[in-house]
């Protein structure tokens, strides 16, 4: 697996990695999680890819999951790779973890980062290509970061919540985002006033 072939490349990725990790930060953080209510019928998520459709084969329009999520996922410009939606109910696609095969979801924590909250481990994650076409994916795991000098992109370190395992910037973004066929949402931790305390990653794989 190719994960940073020249030095140029390992700089632009961390750099891209390192304004990921930080606008994914909010101007505040929710006290208490709100679900973004999707109405359960058999139809909703025919509706959902009928209002997301554009005829583009190959460009994701939508995420989707049964009774929480039902948002429409918009592109980073080309020239912007720190841009996140700041609309409440639209998700942003992470333009580098394509590269390496991997959907990453971003979105700030008080806009459409509220509803990860509410995502559970054995979720089914309905993907929705532009065509209609759809893959899915299941949540598979979840896991906070409390980060340390995430503004370095060569010396900043992250500490898993749940395993104490320490790793530097290049090294989290290697193992979060270069496993093919994995779908992550990525948003902000926080702690009492500190909102840049840690990341949230959501990792669903890709089903038969």
């Amino acid at each position: 697996m190719k994960f940073f072939g020249t030095r140029i490349k390992t700089v632009f990725s961390i750099g891209v990695f390192t304004m990921a990790l930080l606008v994914t930060t909010a101007p505040a953080f929710a006290s208490s999680n709100i679900s973004i209510p999707v109405e359960s019928t058999q139809d909703v998520l025919a509706d959902f890819v009928d209002t997301v459709y554009n005829g583009k084969s190959k460009e994701i329009v939508g995420i989707y999951i049964e009774d929480k999520l039902a948002m429409p996922i918009v592109q980073q410009p080309e020239d912007d790779h720190a841009f996140i939606s700041s609309r409440k109910d639209t998700l942003t696609q992470f333009a580098l973890p394509a590269d390496y095969g991997v959907i990453g979801v971003l979105a700030h924590n008080t806009e459409a980062g509220e509803a990860f909250y509410e995502l559970e481990l054995g979720d089914v994650v309905v993907v929705v290509y532009g065509n209609g076409a759809t893959d899915r994916y299941e949540i598979t795991n979840d896991e906070v970061w409390k980060a340390y000098n995430p503004q370095d992109a060569y010396n900043g370190t992250f500490e898993s919540m749940s395993t104490r395992e320490t790793l530097s910037l290049r090294d989290l973004f290697i193992q979060t985002y270069t496993k093919p066929d994995t779908l992550v949402f990525q948003t902000c931790y926080a702690q009492g006033s500190n909102l840049q305390w840690g990341r949230l990653f959501i990792t669903a794989e890709l089903l038969d």
